[in-house]
């Protein structure tokens, strides 16, 4: 599965300075909120569909809990390593406004340069987040509730599918997440709940449309002499999820 990655702005994104027990230094440590819970964020819309995500509380209990291995970046960049978890130089927790992050950082130039000062400034006010859903084995469920409405549910995630007028929505619930990286983010490409979306010339978008239609169908062979319900009708949501996960960078 393709590791996502998430951006949003984060207002409360700010340095403090700690003391350290000797009383002699102060440590500027970065603190800011990666992911934000129960707020749903538009990663696509158009006039035939539109694509919505949430993050619900507990979605990283279980990679606090199991210690992963993750890094604080700058831009998600690998060449600048802010903190990190096994290092002990990057805390995370689960608060109940979502996934708050403190990296100690380092009083090196290069750090004053890129992060102290520009978001002390108010110049980098970002942060994004690498994931994968912890779905493992665990196999889906489907449910078609008969009215237009579709549920696909795996161990991390939950996907609700349903026609407005001539436009389908798709909802999806971010349920249990594996984390890579939190990062600092100069470009937040949407503020407040919206993040972005690149979808790259790779993508069949009129393969994948034909292929979800085959498999539409194939579950309910009286489904092939229904109308279609809105322009997008025929994509399942699961097939919208895999090409979300593919466009995403």
């Amino acid at each position: 599965m393709t590791t996502e990655r998430r951006i949003q702005a984060t207002p409360e994104l700010r340095i403090e300075r700690r003391v350290d027990s000797s009383g002699q230094s102060a440590t500027p440590h970065l603190i800011g909120y990666a992911a934000l819970f129960n707020e749903w964020t538009t990663l696509y819309s158009s006039a035939s569909w539109v694509w919505r995500e949430i993050i619900r509380p507990g979605a990283y209990s279980a990679a606090i809990a199991e210690r992963q291995d993750v890094r604080s970046l700058f831009n998600h960049d690998p060449n600048f390593v802010l903190g990190r978890t096994t290092s002990g130089t990057l805390a995370l927790s689960e608060r109940d406004k979502g996934l708050l992050q403190e990296t100690r950082l380092s009083d090196s130039q290069t750090i004053r340069d890129l992060v102290l000062t520009p978001v002390e400034r108010g110049d980098i006010s970002g942060m994004s987040f690498s994931f994968k859903v912890r779905n493992g084995n665990t196999g889906q469920t489907t449910v078609d509730k008969g009215d237009g409405t579709l549920i696909i549910k795996r161990a991390g995630e939950r996907i609700t599918e349903y026609v407005k007028g001539d436009t389908l929505y798709t909802d999806r619930e971010l349920l249990a997440l594996d984390l890579f990286d939190v990062t600092v983010a100069t470009y937040p490409a949407y503020t407040g709940t919206s993040v972005g979306l690149r979808a790259g010339p790779e993508i069949d978008f009129a393969a994948a449309e034909q292929e979800a239609r085959r498999r539409y169908e194939s579950n309910d062979p009286a489904r092939r002499d229904q109308p279609r319900r809105g322009p997008g009708w025929s994509v399942s949501a699961a097939v919208r999820l895999r090409l979300a996960e593919a466009a995403s960078r």
